[in-house]
């Protein structure tokens, strides 16, 4: 399936090229326009030096934006980039199929290539969005969603709160229904569609997938706007992050790491830390030399990550936990654990500096 086409046009930049798809959307887009927001620790070369170690390659220039593909199947996956070198997010455009390219390859890269990371989008701060359209939009609505109660959703249920669930709802009553199945079922919204009637219809989910279904691209960036704080702010918290080893005396050398932080919304007690350990040793990640000290309610361990095959150190307070880095540590590691945490442990889990990045420019 071939991408959507721009001819010989040169985009001065991230807002020009919106321009041209808001004008030309219904002309030149099969379909939906899906819109992937990623982040990343690196320049723009060293980007392509990544996704390039990954099968991509960068095919074409049209000044600020580059097309990229890769082999898929019989054909090719392809985007346009734009990349944002202030801010340290990178967005991928296409028209190809969501559970094809977008989904296999495109996130795939997102995943797995070194330094990336999908824009991950908490379920709170989604719920936000759909709060914050409704006050601006008074004729807006939900018409899709998908909500989830995991074992961190940290809000109650009427109906056997213990229970995990998810509410796939489809229907022009969406927004009162997103409110009826929180407050009965306890779950939180992992995928949403909203409809502004005659100014966008667009649909967001939790690895940063935007798509643009109708309407303004201009719009929908200021909504994605709202989406990108929190991330954001983990990646500000990554940024303060250190490791490095000191020579002392006697020819030893002693490693020292700045920790990231992650904050609770509540006070752990002894055995909900004794149930955060296990949580975690249920998953991806094993824990080493566990340490907890049930008097100060503290746990320390090695963790060991298995899906990016490095350790790290973390250590828990009731209300905070510490990430700690053993060697030269890597943005997707914290970005990973963090909406883990929030998964699993505490979905209101806060990066410490919990930083308001300014807006996008350009949108």
């Amino acid at each position: 399936m071939e991408i959507f086409g721009v001819g010989d046009r040169t985009f001065e930049s991230r807002s020009s090229f919106h321009s041209y798809l808001s004008e030309n959307h219904d002309d030149i887009v099969q379909g939906n326009l899906y819109i992937c927001a990623g982040i990343t620790e690196h320049s723009e070369e060293e980007f392509i030096d990544v996704i390039e170690s990954e099968g991509w390659e960068r095919t074409e220039s049209f000044g600020h934006i580059d097309s990229i593909e890769t082999e898929y199947g019989d054909g090719a996956a392809k985007a346009y980039l734009s990349f944002d070198h202030d801010r340290g997010l990178f967005f991928l455009y296409t028209d190809q199929r969501k559970s094809e390219e977008i989904d296999k390859a495109l996130l795939k890269l997102l995943k797995n290539g070194d330094g990336l990371h999908y824009l991950y989008i908490g379920p709170r701060i989604i719920r936000d969005l759909c709060d914050g359209v409704r006050n601006e939009w008074e004729s807006s609505k939900v018409t899709t969603f998908i909500a989830k109660r995991t074992p961190g959703t940290e809000i109650g249920a009427r109906k056997r709160p213990d229970t995990n669930r998810t509410i796939n709802y489809y229907g022009d009553d969406g927004m009162e229904a997103l409110d009826e199945v929180e407050r009965e079922y306890g779950v939180l919204p992992h995928t949403v569609e909203l409809h502004i009637p005659a100014e966008l219809r667009f649909r967001v989910n939790k690895e940063g997938v935007f798509t643009l279904k109708q309407g303004s691209m201009s719009v929908l960036f200021g909504y994605m706007n709202s989406c990108i704080s929190q991330t954001f702010a983990m990646k500000e918290e990554y940024d303060e992050t250190d490791f490095k080893v000191l020579k002392v005396g006697n020819g030893y050398d002693v490693p020292e790491s700045k920790p990231a932080t992650i904050e609770l919304s509540h006070s752990l007690s002894t055995q909900e830390l004794k149930e955060a350990r296990e949580t975690i040793n249920n998953s991806d990640y094993t824990m080493l030399d566990v340490y907890l000290d049930e008097s100060s309610r503290t746990l320390s361990a090695k963790v060991f990550d298995s899906d990016e095959n490095l350790f790290f150190n973390l250590r828990i307070s009731s209300t905070k936990l510490r990430v700690f880095p053993r060697e030269e540590s890597e943005m997707e590691v914290f970005l990973r654990f963090f909406e883990f945490v929030q998964t699993e442990i505490d979905d209101k889990a806060e990066p410490q500096q919990n930083a308001e990045p300014a807006l996008l420019e350009g949108a």
